[in-house]
């Protein structure tokens, strides 16, 4: 119980230190999300399975409860696509709608590497990545917005700088998912082996991502930065 009123205080401090200018209102922001949840859900295959369904919104709701306050309408759906590219990242959109490739479930090997993907997923909704991105693109029309989020090569006057900030983003997603999963109680450590075992670089489809050697140091850098559990602290009093 300390450990997750510590980390809860934690991952408080660290989403309240990350407000940068962002010109989209939150009803603005709200739109745009409506918009690209409606294409994907034309686009993609939902699993209809029940169980598999309620399993994965179960993990999301815990995750969403270690939160601080926020406004965002969280909604879970498992599809059959293959997205997100060798690390199956799930679809986040601006306003809460995150698709989930069945290839996550298949792929991670026990609930805390799965949780370590959904929280990463949720953080990207959380710290407003899209409509940040949309910011620094100069970009305020809704309908522009798309094909930014989903790939900035599709944009007409795409800045390849854009992606050293998609980078940045998946970062920051990285390091409150951390948070996160200590938070609800969840070994962020599993968010570090399946990046570890999953992640290809040089892969050309999907969103830019920091190197999978340099993305796992730093997950690992932020996780020793979190408060220590009483076990881990006892350990560390023993090896003095």
């Amino acid at each position: 119980m300390r450990r997750v009123i510590l980390s809860a205080l934690y991952l408080a401090s660290l989403t309240k230190a990350r407000q940068p200018v962002n010109v989209f209102s939150p009803d603005k922001e709200l739109a745009l999300g409506t918009e690209l949840s409606s294409q994907a859900r034309s686009q993609y295959t939902f699993v209809r399975a029940a169980g598999v369904s309620q399993y994965v919104e179960r993990i999301g709701r815990r995750l969403i409860a270690a939160l601080p306050e926020h406004g965002v309408v969280y909604r879970f759906v498992v599809v059959e696509d293959r997205l997100g590219g060798s690390t199956n990242e799930p679809v986040a959109l601006p306003g809460g709608s995150i698709f989930i490739p069945a290839n996550l479930v298949l792929e991670s090997r026990g609930e805390d590497e799965l949780a370590g993907m959904l929280a990463h997923a949720i953080a990207h909704v959380a710290a407003r990545h899209a409509t940040r991105l949309a910011t620094r693109a100069g970009l305020e029309q809704v309908q522009f917005l798309p094909a930014m989020y989903f790939d900035v090569s599709l944009l007409p006057n795409g800045d390849p700088r854009l992606r050293d900030l998609q980078k940045s983003f998946e970062a920051e997603a990285d390091h409150i998912a951390a948070a996160m999963l200590a938070t609800a109680g969840y070994d962020p450590r599993a968010l570090v082996t399946y990046i570890a075992r999953q992640q290809q670089d040089g892969e050309r489809q999907g969103r830019p991502l920091p190197a999978r050697d340099e993305r796992v140091r730093a997950i690992e850098g932020e996780i020793e930065q979190l408060p220590q559990n009483d076990f881990s602290r006892i350990q560390e009093e023993l090896r003095k």
